[in-house]
């Protein structure tokens, strides 16, 4: 399978291009995870831990280097080829030091932005990992436990196509198990980009 994207001249029908939907979408869920640390995440944020080893995962470290001033990128996968291959190939794009870690806590510990870049359909981002003050962002709303949820305000959640679900949801129109109201908050920042 492979999704394509055609581009056409609205005045003239004529054919502009054909781009690749797995590339554009990359890009997209990146750029929005961006937008939100840009002006979501504390001006100081340098240090950015990332979940994950794919396509993802580098569109988001692309990203957050051009709305940030990142010093140390940490990259964690269970897959060792794969997070020493995506912090070498970085190293080589980006002006900051980017390191494979052996251990998701190694990744998200004294980070600034945490970023889970996975496709997995449960937790592998831990409520118990964060420290105050942290933006978090998932690619889906799964890989986050409960507690992860309750720990963060402000929350925001976009879904694609869906303009009226993008919105800075209060708690009374949050989910209790998404940290609703009732749900005890620390000071955490998150976004998830691209639930659907």
């Amino acid at each position: 399978f492979c999704g394509l994207i055609l581009l056409f001249a609205a005045d003239t029908g004529e054919p502009l291009a054909i781009l690749n939907d797995g590339v554009i979408q990359h890009l997209r869920v990146g750029a929005t995870a961006a937008l939100a640390a840009k002006h979501m995440a504390r001006e100081d944020a340098s240090v950015l831990g990332i979940l994950g080893s794919g396509g993802m995962a580098e569109s988001h470290l692309q990203a957050y280097s051009e709305v940030k001033s990142l010093r140390l990128a940490k990259i964690y996968s269970p897959n060792r080829a794969h997070r020493e291959g995506l912090a070498e190939r970085m190293q080589r794009e980006l002006p900051f030091a980017i390191l494979p870690v052996e251990k998701p806590e190694l990744a998200l510990g004294r980070s600034d932005i945490v970023a889970s870049c996975t496709d997995t359909g449960e937790a592998v981002l831990l409520g118990d990992w964060l420290e105050d003050g942290m933006h978090v962002t998932t690619v889906n709303h799964r890989e986050a436990d409960e507690r992860v949820y309750r720990r963060i305000s402000p929350y925001i959640d976009y879904q694609s196509g869906h303009a009226i679900n993008l919105y800075t949801s209060g708690q009374e129109r949050r989910p209790r198990t998404v940290g609703g109201a009732g749900a005890d908050h620390d000071r955490l920042v998150a976004s998830s980009p691209a639930r659907r």
